[in-house]
């Protein structure tokens, strides 16, 4: 272990020491803090090439050096580049910074929400919580403004919330997008506003998004184009122009109906994503597959018990929705999983939450405590 890596870490488990203290999460916390020390030597680096570019443009930026190779890269990295973790080395310090960003909101559940020891064990030790957190990637920043924006939005501290909505535009412009699908489904189905004025709102949001579907319909295309496309840039010419044909027929969003359509399929392939596993790792992913299928039913039978299905379909319908969307434009397995992670865990956090709420009986009250 490097020297310098292993202050990075000291530093880590200082904040777990200090701020887990009193609780016995620590040890699990302990366990999870050394993934980054671990993971390589079971899983090839090189199958997350952008790592190296995350470490060049962090090291960079904390050297004032302000040029970059990928402004996708560069835009999350000035971010991770302040966060506490004084020294940049390789992949290894990225995935401390990201271990740190994983314990704080860590932290914040035990503060603020009804989570009880076991099921944040099982959340933590997540096949994809432990590869998201120890990856030098821009995935775990992306979630920790996902946890907050939402975090503040039903805490009604709509500032705060706006402002990670904005970072997560900066660095991850579609997930801002999602996050919106949840704040206008809590909207229209939670919140206590004037049933005239949600009439009136959805109305002027349906006429516009009827006038410009076709502006909409082409975004969704292009994006599937690429990310479809890019899954393909190893097979020969003759396979390639069998995979476009393959596209234009099934893939290519073609009119509303066909939206609809895809919208519902995708959702589940999206969900139970992959189905047909040809790598090793795939088959830790259907083993996380099957554990999260068993919280969701288990969450529908906490939720029938406390008369709070309300509450658990709006946040999985919210998410199968975004899953849906997503799942037109992404069809590599690894990179849905990793796009996949942070919604199934704001389902997991914010319906178990709400479920457990006793201050509410009428299932309306989403703030936390």
């Amino acid at each position: 272990m490097n020297i310098l890596n292993f202050i990075n870490y000291l530093l880590v488990l200082s904040f777990v020491l200090f701020f887990f203290k009193e609780n016995k999460i620590r040890y699990i916390l302990f366990l999870s803090s050394l993934s980054p020390f671990i993971l390589f030597l079971i899983i090839p680096e090189n199958l997350w090439p952008d790592q190296k570019q995350y470490v060049e443009h962090i090291v960079d930026i904390r050297n004032l050096n302000f040029s970059y190779n990928s402004w996708a890269v560069f835009k999350p990295s000035i971010f991770l580049a302040i966060i506490p973790i004084p020294f940049t080395i390789d992949t290894i310090s990225i995935a401390l910074i990201n271990k740190l960003l994983f314990f704080i909101i860590i932290y914040f559940w035990i503060k603020y929400y009804q989570l009880t020891y076991r099921f944040l064990f099982i959340i933590i030790l997540l096949p994809s919580s432990i590869l998201i957190s120890t990856l030098a990637l821009k995935d775990m920043l992306v979630f920790f403004f996902m946890f907050f924006s939402i975090h503040y939005f039903l805490k009604n501290q709509y500032l705060f919330s706006l402002v990670s909505l904005l970072i997560i535009y900066f660095i991850k412009f579609q997930n801002a997008f999602f996050m919106l699908i949840i704040f206008l489904n809590y909207y229209f189905i939670v919140s206590k506003h004037s049933y005239k004025f949600k009439f009136l709102f959805l109305s002027i949001l349906i006429v516009c998004i009827y006038l410009r579907f076709d502006l909409f319909i082409n975004l969704i295309n292009t994006y599937s184009k690429g990310f479809f496309f890019s899954s393909f840039s190893e097979i020969s010419q003759l396979q390639f122009r069998g995979e476009v044909q393959y596209y234009y027929e099934n893939i290519e969003v073609k009119n509303i109906y066909d939206l609809f359509y895809k919208i519902l399929t995708r959702s589940f392939a999206f969900f139970l994503a992959p189905l047909s596993p040809y790598k090793l790792i795939h088959f830790f992913q259907i083993f996380e597959n099957v554990i999260i299928v068993l919280i969701i039913f288990y969450l529908f039978i906490l939720s029938k018990k406390r008369n709070k299905l309300f509450m658990f379909f709006f946040w999985l319908l919210s998410i199968l929705l975004i899953f849906g969307i997503y799942g037109m434009a992404v069809y590599n397995y690894g990179t849905i999983v990793r796009y996949r992670y942070p919604f199934i865990l704001l389902l997991f956090i914010f319906c178990y939450n709400n479920i457990l709420d006793s201050k509410n009986e009428n299932n309306i009250n989403f703030r936390s405590k």
